[in-house]
């Protein structure tokens, strides 16, 4: 990794594309339930069809759905 990114091998471009998608992912998986817990903090019930559409396809998907349900 402390090679210049030019200069990388096959596998270890491989690595970092993986490295960097896998981040991103927990990223925003993060930003969704700390948004979810503010909304239920604030009661705000108004956002929660916003949030469910972004929430749906991701890690969160399944708190999503329930949260639908109730």
């Amino acid at each position: 990794m402390t090679t210049s990114r030019d200069h990388l091998t096959k596998v270890e471009t491989m690595t970092v594309v993986a490295i960097e998608s896998g981040v991103l992912l927990v990223t925003e998986t993060r930003d969704l339930i700390v948004e979810f817990d503010d909304m239920i903090r604030r009661k705000a019930t108004t956002e929660l069809d916003a949030w469910n559409d972004r929430a749906k396809g991701g890690l969160v998907a399944a708190l999503a759905n329930g949260a639908m349900k109730n």
